[in-house]
């Protein structure tokens, strides 16, 4: 409990010179992350779409 109560207070030390707790930084760290998963996955849908629109042209050239 004494380990803990010291740890809060390095926190509020560090958020009070301008430093981020580490709560804070692992919540902005699976923020980015998300965002980077949802970017990957628009762009791997998009390249998707648009194989399917060439393979569509390539198989009706007369």
């Amino acid at each position: 409990k004494n380990q803990d109560k010291q740890n809060q207070q390095q926190q509020q030390q560090q958020q009070q010179k301008g430093g981020m707790s580490q709560q804070n930084m692992e919540q902005i760290l699976r923020t980015m992350q998300n965002q980077e998963n949802a970017t990957q996955q628009r762009v791997n849908a998009a390249r998707a779409k648009q194989q399917q629109g060439e393979r569509a042209r390539t198989r009706n050239k007369w």
